[in-house]
């Protein structure tokens, strides 16, 4: 009888480090959001009454009142916010991102958007604004 032995290795690299927008606690706002039966679709507008920044590496994050359902989107390119300028993030995918939207994270939403709850912008774990 012969044996064969096989052995199977895979690539092992060092995760990514995590990119963190240089923004802490009440630098952005949360000023709009609509949901999916809203005929522009399912968005976030954020506000920068503060300097310049960058979201990428930002976290948005959907949480139903009754916490059933819990929706995380990164930002995952760059998307400069100039001071005192709005940013709109929203359900779509890069080919069918209108024209009022800076950033779709359709590729990360997979659900619908809650009917009521809070919309939490996170940067490396620190929340940076909430509404409920």
């Amino acid at each position: 009888m012969t044996c064969a032995c096989v052995a199977l290795s895979g690539c092992v690299r060092d995760p990514e480090s995590e990119i963190c927008p240089a923004v802490g606690e009440g630098d952005l706002a949360v000023t709009e959001m609509r949901r999916s039966d809203d005929p522009a679709g399912t968005w976030i507008e954020v506000f920068n009454p503060g300097s310049s920044v960058d979201l990428e590496g930002m976290v948005v994050r959907l949480l139903s009142i009754d916490e059933a359902t819990d929706l995380r989107m990164l930002v995952r390119r760059s998307v400069p916010l100039a001071a005192g300028d709005y940013v709109v993030l929203g359900d779509f995918d890069a080919r069918s991102r209108p024209d009022h939207a800076d950033y779709g994270f359709g590729a990360d939403f997979d659900h619908e958007a809650p009917p009521s709850g809070a919309v939490t912008l996170l940067a490396c774990g620190t929340q940076i604004d909430r509404v409920v």
